[in-house]
């Protein structure tokens, strides 16, 4: 349908997060920062984001990690997008 439910979103497990029986001890924290991710991107509140709102938050996620604005993601930039040193 275009869109993206809260259910849907959180849904999609990568990792050890895929296997409940592997799951790390940061796993609760990173499903409660995957949450507000989405209600970020859900700007009306109505619990869904259609596509064109998804692929708008994560361009505007893209430019602020691109610190030299070169349009490319560097390791060190990419790492401090995913708040690592």
């Amino acid at each position: 349908d275009d869109a993206l439910t809260r259910e849907e979103y959180m849904a999609v497990q990568l990792g050890r997060g895929a296997d409940p029986e592997a799951r790390g001890p940061r796993y609760d924290e990173r499903q409660a920062a995957k949450a507000a991710e989405f209600d970020a991107m859900d700007s009306d509140g109505d619990g869904s984001v259609p596509r064109d709102d998804f692929i708008a938050y994560a361009v505007a996620q893209f430019e602020e990690a691109d610190a030299d604005e070169d349009g490319a993601l560097a390791a060190p930039e990419f790492r401090a997008m995913h708040g690592r040193p």
